[in-house]
């Protein structure tokens, strides 16, 4: 456990050491065009084609469980 919290805070410190360094502006030509596009449209359908993959990746899942052949289970010794 204490390895994976130094390995946490190391990343982190290295994370920050970059950000700091190379800082968060980019160069002055790269900036969003005003009123070029609108992401509500891209948002709402994702919101609803969300729910739709998840129900059909899980009738697939429910369906390939059926199909697939037993699982075989450990020996028993009384």
């Amino acid at each position: 456990m204490k390895r994976k919290i130094l390995l946490f805070v190391a990343v982190l410190i290295v994370m920050l050491l970059v950000k700091y360094a190379l800082g968060q502006e980019g160069p002055s030509g790269i900036e969003w065009a005003p009123g070029t596009s609108d992401p509500t449209d891209d948002i709402l359908a994702l919101m609803a084609v969300a729910p739709l993959a998840g129900v059909g990746f899980a009738i697939i899942r429910a369906l390939s469980q059926r199909i697939s052949r037993p699982v075989l289970e450990p020996l028993r010794l009384d």
